[in-house]
């Protein structure tokens, strides 16, 4: 919620999709858990009225952050609390490792920063198969946010630090690598998207 002549901001950050509203100015409300006895008839065509083995209404836990700042003063930390909520860290152990832990933070940021990844840019990379990756970038900066920007990633210097990472100490040719651009579900190149929707 953000005033409309002014810089006070107030966010609520949740850790699960909820609907919510604001029936009344100043107030907003957010729906923890719904149960009806009956049907409504908005849809669903079954009430909800989740119950646990002992016939009590199912328990549902929430987290809610709140954060009450100036945006001229302080940032809103709406996507870095989303991303830890979302992104929780994962643990991987190497017991035979020869490289130390900064070497290794080092070794795997600074390349990608220099490609563009950093601040606001957010890179998920997945595997299809040999030599072969989707790659998805992301702009979290919200477009409320005061410092949101346009931001821009060298996508060739990306491919060549995944590659040397990979195959080190092998040649790396460009020429044999090719970018395709997808749809945002990665399902079908992006030409053939544009093709269906014109036909359609």
């Amino acid at each position: 919620m953000k005033e409309l002549e002014g810089s006070r901001v107030f966010t609520v950050m949740n850790d699960r999709s909820q609907g919510g509203s604001s029936l009344k100015e100043g107030e907003f409300e957010l729906m923890q858990h719904r149960r009806i006895p009956a049907d409504d008839s908005r849809g669903m065509g079954d009430w909800v009225d989740e119950k646990d083995e002992q016939g009590n209404g199912i328990k549902v836990p929430a987290s809610y952050y709140v954060q009450i700042f100036d945006e001229n003063v302080r940032k809103t930390e709406q996507r870095n609390v989303m991303h830890r909520t979302m992104d929780a860290p994962q643990y991987f152990f190497n017991f035979d490792l020869k490289k130390t832990d900064s070497t290794i933070i080092k070794e795997s940021t600074e390349p990608l920063s220099k490609a563009g990844i950093s601040g606001n840019v957010k890179i998920f990379a997945t595997p299809l198969g040999r030599d072969n990756f989707y790659l998805r970038l992301e702009n979290i900066a919200d477009y409320y946010d005061k410092d949101a920007k346009a931001e821009y990633v060298d996508l060739k210097l990306i491919m060549y630090n995944f590659w040397s990472a990979s195959n080190p100490g092998l040649p790396f040719v460009a020429s044999d690598w090719e970018i395709q651009e997808t749809s945002l579900t990665g399902n079908m190149p992006l030409e053939e998207k544009e093709e269906r929707r014109v036909k359609w």
